[in-house]
């Protein structure tokens, strides 16, 4: 026992000895948060998670991190960051374009912050400064590869030239259709079609992280101080692209059971479907095969904090900045045939586009009597290339639309349609950066309503409207 005593005096005396040494804070389990780790923010607020961290996994691409280390702070300077001196020297740039992944298992008690993660660790060097820049999803450029993801290290400008120009991002599924307690049929209903990642974006610049001096600390007086917020660098993200919702759908005609009130829009009494053949925008990109359907995106600013700009200084720039000469088809008959249909991109299929079939039977309709059998709402999505009508295709959008009507004694009548989506009448003129475009047609028995409204996108896919422009009766 006297032995064991005197080697813990011994080890005491010289841990008291070297307490304000660096090798005791490097040794220490309270220091041995060295790990370069990440968070992630939306681009509306510092703190809001990124629109949906689920998109980030691996499978999905994660997204792409450079970061440069330096001796003094490089400062930004008119909107540019220049690394070139420092390009290619003290191991630089320390993340080349490395893979960086959401981990859904990651502990938030952990002694390293394990939310991101990427293969090959990176520690902090406790003499030098960083400069971070992150974009999604991660591209990797082989040598000779045109197309990809690469930094400009004078300026700091991110340049991606393997941006789609519409991507589709929703796909169909089967909705059985009944009356009563029959299946009259099983329909097509388009949605959302998954979590992947479909649109690009960008954190352009985090400049001056330190260990435990990055944007994400909370200050040294803080008892929280020693956490792993001292060493994460939070990467505040944008949207690149626009994104556009056309949702399609049956009025939804309410009426009183009690012969002595007052009806309240149609029963749909006698009728048996509607369904569209024909459904366009005028002078967007087409909706293509995405191998050969590419564009290219440069940053203009290395610190811009608000992508929400009209003005002539935008953050980012497209080219081409036009590409707009051909039209979405949303459904189309196939050419030469008038049976079968494409519909987002789904060629030869064998159903138009239908939005209420079954009809209604009012001795067998369900309890309340107020719903009609057999609506489908459609809801189409769409990644888009921000873009505006040039002077050669009209200056506007239009919007085709051909539908039919079908009654229970087998008759068609056809609805045909072209409304101008003008910023006279509708806030469609150009599609921006980072906002969402929703595009709603409601058809009733003897007029359509068509309705736009624009949002920042700084939250989920089904962004609310803060504005709407009135609809338009046709």
């Amino acid at each position: 026992m006297k032995r064991i005593y005197l080697t813990i005096a011994a080890t005491a005396t010289i841990l008291a000895g070297c307490t304000n040494t660096d090798f005791l804070r490097d040794t220490s389990s309270e220091d041995s948060r060295k790990l370069i780790t990440f968070d992630t923010y939306n681009s509306k607020g510092t703190k809001a998670p990124v629109f949906d961290e689920t998109d980030l996994t691996k499978g999905n691409g994660g997204f792409g991190v450079f970061a440069y280390k330096h001796k003094d702070p490089i400062l930004v300077s008119d909107g540019k960051i220049d690394l070139s001196a420092i390009y290619n020297k003290n191991t630089n740039p320390v993340f080349d374009n490395t893979l960086t992944w959401y981990n859904p298992d990651y502990i938030a008690t952990s002694e390293f912050f394990t939310k991101y993660q990427y293969e090959f660790p990176r520690y902090w060097d406790k003499q030098m400064v960083y400069t971070f820049f992150a974009y999604a999803p991660q591209a990797p450029k082989a040598q000779g590869d045109t197309k990809g993801v690469s930094i400009d290290p004078a300026t700091g400008f991110i340049t991606r030239n393997d941006i789609h120009k519409i991507q589709a991002a929703s796909s169909a599924t089967e909705k059985s259709i009944t009356n009563g307690d029959v299946t009259v049929a099983k329909r097509a209903q388009y949605d959302i079609a998954d979590n992947a990642i479909k649109d690009y974006l960008l954190a352009p610049c985090v400049p001056g992280q330190s260990w435990h001096h990055t944007n994400q600390t909370i200050g040294k007086d803080d008892p929280d101080y020693w956490k792993n917020s001292e060493i994460t660098v939070g990467f505040i993200f944008h949207h690149m692209l626009s994104k556009l919702n056309v949702n399609i759908n049956a009025q939804n005609e309410e009426y009183e059971e009690d012969a002595q009130s007052e009806k309240k829009g149609h029963e749909y009494k006698g009728i048996k479907s509607i369904y569209v053949t024909k459904l366009q925008i005028t002078n967007m990109p087409a909706l293509t095969d995405l191998d050969d359907n590419y564009i290219t995106c440069t940053q203009n600013k290395v610190n811009f904090t608000n992508i929400y700009n009209t003005a002539s200084e935008t953050p980012l720039t497209f080219t081409p900045s036009n590409y707009n000469n051909e039209n979405l088809e949303i459904v189309k008959a196939n050419a030469g045939a008038t049976t079968t249909y494409s519909i987002n991109g789904e060629e030869a299929t064998a159903n138009p586009l239908y939005i209420l079939d079954g009809g209604i039977d009012l001795d067998s309709k369900p309890a309340g009597g107020k719903d009609v059998q057999g609506y489908i709402d459609q809801k189409f999505q769409y990644y888009v290339a921000p873009n505006k009508p040039t002077v050669t295709t009209g200056n506007h959008h239009d919007l085709n639309i051909d539908y039919y009507i079908e009654y229970l004694d087998g008759k068609s009548e056809l609805f045909s349609r072209t409304i101008q989506l003008d910023s006279d009448t509708f806030n469609f003129d150009e599609m921006l950066a980072s906002y969402i475009y929703n595009i709603t047609i409601t058809i009733s028995l003897d007029q359509i309503y068509i309705t736009v409204d624009d949002v920042e996108w700084n939250s989920g896919p089904n962004q609310p409207a803060d504005v709407v422009i009135d609809g338009e009766q046709i």
